[in-house]
């Protein structure tokens, strides 16, 4: 009896910690650091001196073939309030219209912020393939502005900050329940008028 149970603790502890294992295996591949894209404005930045406000990095905790969950790092943004703006770009650099941009408001305390996105086809759109590709993730800081910078629809300073993001988003058809099917009746002949082979 005592060996019995002894085996049983052994085999419970090996499961647990098999669970785990697999469990940390399948966070640490299904994580992905998505790489920064610089441009001009980034070597101006360096020449003057770091920015203050900035995004660092952007991983992608998980996701599927209609979403995805994304974890962005920055450093600064505690002199007023900011909104990050978070949408995939296709290879042209153009937004997805499938997928709609979320913005989020930015907590200085923080250091990080969540946005999950979703990918749904448009009902007016004929795909020529199963799946759409995007390319960049942008992500787009947009600071409350004074009363003048409201009028001239935004903030004057607004920055944007460039990932890529290379995705494959499954285009997925759901069946219409209220699709009408012409059914064409066609009478048999009577009785009398068939003829016994």
């Amino acid at each position: 009896m005592k060996l019995k149970l002894f085996i049983n603790r052994h085999t419970t502890r090996n499961t647990v910690f098999t669970i785990l294992f697999l469990f940390s295996l399948h966070l640490l591949f299904s994580q992905r650091s998505l790489t920064p894209i610089k441009n001009s404005l980034d070597d101006l930045e360096g020449l003057l001196g770091a920015p203050k406000n900035k995004i660092t990095t952007a991983t992608i905790q998980s996701e599927s073939s209609t979403g995805i969950d994304i974890n962005c790092e920055y450093e600064g943004f505690n002199d007023k309030k900011y909104t990050v703006k978070a949408e995939i770009l296709n290879k042209t650099k153009l937004s997805l219209k499938e997928i709609i941009p979320v913005s989020v408001e930015l907590n200085a305390r923080a250091k990080s912020i969540d946005f999950n996105l979703q990918f749904k086809p448009l009902a007016d759109q004929i795909y020529q393939s199963n799946i759409v590709e995007s390319a960049f993730l942008k992500l787009t800081i947009l600071e409350e502005g004074t009363e003048l910078e409201k009028l001239l629809g935004g903030g004057m300073n607004n920055k944007s900050f460039l990932f890529e993001c290379k995705k494959e988003w499954a285009i997925k058809t759901i069946a219409n329940n209220n699709t009408i099917v012409e059914i064409k009746l066609i009478p048999l002949p009577s009785v009398s008028y068939m003829k016994p082979n």
